[in-house]
């Protein structure tokens, strides 16, 4: 039986890339497992492969081929680094990292925000309060194993961010707030050793509690087309992550926040153990902020809880409540239900105080010696409010949300 020579050359052309195919995913699940060095190994397998096939074929893959070379070369590099740094001697922040380091205390914060000004999300902050508290009690049994790594999810505006400055006020612990997008921006030559150095700063203020805020900047895939400063934080972070020793009697836990877990690294999101969804408000808890931005806040109301509200049916018990349901209704978050507040309240002290605009004018020492008026709300200024203010996330979003809940969510 005779050979076709063009089919056999498709099928041996074929099988070099199959074989790149199957090297790169290797490296990938290298990369997951923390093995770096077998990794770097396999892209530079993959990219023999298409060596292997531009020779056969006469068809060029050099850009394909620099990229698995330079992914292999990064990984190296952070190998060569790290043992570069573990050898240098035992002060972990030599005059190499002191910059870094100082980079690094910048990070700390503290908060005025407390747990009693985030409307609603009681099972949330329960959760996280219960984690904190469960990694920082003593003589557990072994079998209660602490979740030192949580994902906050869920769309923009719904209180993930004020969760984290709560924690910073409401726990006797060293915290962290850490925008990644930040360090990519403003140290890109530098970043990954910030996230090391961020890590052994907080191993040295134990308890300490890490906010990753922006952890979306790391969205894209190793697998993707990402700039190489961003491959490299994304492998120190995980790398950090795998090192958090539950048995150690220090207490440190990393909180990550993402507005598109769906877009997450599938290994970032492993490395999460708890993954918390902060949905849209309920009635109760919508009710809840509006009260904090009204009521809580010196704003009365007038009138009754019919006037604000334009369902039919059962009656709202009164117009905070009335306001909540009209914006569960809408689909605000909780951001949103904020500017509608205070929309509401600006647009009543502008009517009381038509000549404050004008004065501001004249300069602000006349606006400080003015006596502001003020009466309760009423149903229309609410009303010009609703008018001005819109839901900030479409329907669709929050069923793409509720989706990746029900299939990664851990509550």
């Amino acid at each position: 039986m005779s050979i076709n020579t063009e089919d056999y050359d498709k099928y041996i052309a074929q099988g070099y890339l199959d074989n790149k195919d199957d090297a790169e995913s290797d490296a990938n699940a290298h990369l997951d497992d923390g093995d770096n060095e077998a990794a770097a190994s396999k892209f530079e397998e993959a990219a023999s492969y298409l060596k292997d096939y531009e020779e056969y074929t006469g068809k060029s893959r050099s850009s394909e081929i620099s990229r698995l070379e330079n992914r292999a070369a990064d990984i190296r590099q952070d190998l060569k680094n790290s043992q570069q740094k573990k050898d240098s001697n035992n002060n972990e922040f030599g005059d190499a990292t002191a910059d870094l380091r100082q980079r690094v205390e910048a990070f700390k914060t503290s908060s005025g925000v407390g747990w009693e000004d985030i409307g609603g999300l009681e099972e949330t902050k329960d959760s996280i309060c219960h984690e904190i508290g469960l990694g920082a009690a003593d003589g557990l049994p072994e079998a209660a194993q602490p979740s030192d790594r949580v994902l906050l999810f869920g769309p923009p505006g719904t209180g993930k961010t004020l969760l984290a400055s709560a924690i910073a006020n409401g726990t006797d612990t060293t915290f962290f707030n850490v925008k990644i997008g930040g360090i990519l921006s403003k140290w890109q030559g530098e970043s990954s050793q910030l996230v090391s150095t961020l890590f052994a700063v907080a191993r040295e203020q134990t308890p300490a509690v890490i906010f990753i805020d922006e952890i979306d900047a790391l969205t894209q895939s190793r697998g993707g087309s990402s700039d190489s400063a961003t491959r490299k934080v994304l492998n120190s972070l995980l790398t950090e992550l795998d090192g958090i020793d539950k048995n150690n009697d220090d207490f440190l836990m990393v909180i990550g926040s993402s507005n598109r877990p769906m877009d997450l690294d599938n290994a970032v999101v492993r490395r999460f153990d708890t993954r918390i969804h902060v949905p849209l408000p309920d009635i109760e808890t919508a009710t809840e902020i509006v009260r904090i931005h009204t009521e809580q806040g010196g704003v009365e109301f007038a009138g009754h809880p019919s006037e604000y509200t334009h369902q039919r049916g059962n009656e709202p018990d009164n117009i905070v409540q009335a306001i909540g349901e009209n914006c569960v209704q809408r689909g605000f978050t909780g951001s949103d239900i904020e500017s509608l507040c205070n929309k509401a309240v600006s647009e009543m002290i502008h009517e009381q105080n038509p000549q404050l605009a004008e004065k501001a004018r004249s300069g602000l020492d006349d606006v400080e010696q003015s006596e502001i008026n003020l009466r309760p709300l009423q149903p229309k200024d609410i009303r010009s409010a609703f008018n001005r203010v819109s839901a900030s996330v479409p329907e669709s979003s929050v069923k793409e949300y509720e989706k990746w809940a029900d299939k990664f969510g851990s509550e």
